[in-house]
C-alpha cells in the first residue's frame, strides 16, 4: 500500500524536480568569458587597424601637402623672376627716357642759341658802325631794327606780352607794387583795382605765365567813398 503522505496532487504520486548540472554551468561561464575576451581582442585589433589606416591617410596628406608646397615654390620663383625682369625693363626705359629728354633739351638749346647768334651779329654790326663814326640817328635806326628782329624771334618761339594798363587786376598775371588814386577827371570812371601803370613788362610762353607784369593799380578815392555813401543814402530814402 502507498502511504497518504507520499501521495501528491498528481494522482497521489510525488513529482521529483530536476537538479542543475554543475559541469554545464561551468562550461557556460567559460564560454561567456571566452566570448568577452574574443570581443576585447577584436576591438583592439580593429582599433589598431583604424589607427594604421589613419596614419596611412595622414602620410598621404603630408605627401600631397609637400607636393603642393613644392609647386607653389616653383610658381613663386617664376613670379619673382618675372618681377625682376619687369623692374629691369622699367629701369632701362627710365634711362632711355632720361637720355632722350636730355637730348631734346640740348637740341632745343642749340636751336635757340643758333637763332640768337643772328641777333648777336646784328648788335655787333651796329656797334661797329658806331665806332666808325656812325651818327646817332643811323645808330638808333639800326638798334630799332635789331630790337624788331629780336622780338620777332621771341614771338616765333611762343613768347607773348601780358597786357596790363587799363586791365582789371589779375593776380595770376600781375604783381602789384603800388596803389594810387586815379588822375583827376578820371576818378569817376576808373574802378578800384584797375591797372594804371606798368613798371615792368610781363610775358607768357606758350600760354603759361613766364613772368608777371609789375604794375600800379587804382585804389578807392575819397570822392568814391563819399559818392558810395550818397548812393546808399539815396536808395534808403
Amino acid at each position: 500500500m502507498i502511504k497518504n503522505d507520499e501521495k501528491g496532487s498528481n494522482g497521489g504520486v510525488e513529482t521529483m524536480k530536476p537538479q542543475p548540472n554543475v559541469q554545464e554551468k561551468k562550461g557556460s561561464e567559460a564560454h561567456t568569458q571566452s566570448q568577452n575576451q574574443s570581443n576585447v581582442v577584436q576591438g583592439v585589433v580593429q582599433g589598431m587597424v583604424q589607427t594604421a589606416v589613419q596614419e596611412k591617410n595622414a602620410d598621404k596628406d603630408i605627401i600631397a601637402a609637400k607636393e603642393l608646397l613644392a609647386k607653389k615654390d616653383v610658381e613663386l620663383q617664376d613670379h619673382i623672376n618675372h618681377m625682376k625682369r619687369l623692374q629691369a625693363d622699367f629701369e632701362n626705359y627710365m634711362k632711355r627716357a632720361d637720355k632722350e629728354k636730355k637730348d631734346i633739351s640740348v637740341q632745343t638749346k642749340h636751336k635757340i642759341m643758333g637763332r640768337f647768334l643772328i641777333t648777336l651779329d646784328d648788335f655787333e654790326r651796329a656797334f661797329d658802325q658806331l665806332k666808325h663814326g656812325c651818327n646817332a640817328d643811323d645808330f638808333i635806326k639800326g638798334m630799332t631794327l635789331v630790337q624788331t628782329h629780336f622780338v620777332k624771334l621771341l614771338h616765333e618761339e611762343g613768347l607773348r606780352d601780358i597786357v596790363a594798363v587799363g586791365q582789371k587786376l589779375d593776380p595770376f598775371k600781375h604783381e602789384v607794387l603800388l596803389q594810387k588814386e586815379p588822375a583827376k577827371g578820371t576818378a569817376q570812371t576808373v574802378q578800384e583795382g584797375t591797372i594804371l601803370e606798368e613798371l615792368q613788362k610781363g610775358y607768357t610762353l606758350d600760354g603759361q605765365v613766364l613772368r608777371c607784369a609789375k604794375v600800379v593799380v587804382a585804389k578807392k578815392t575819397i570822392s568814391h567813398v563819399n559818392q558810395n555813401k550818397e548812393n546808399i543814402k539815396s536808395k534808403a530814402e
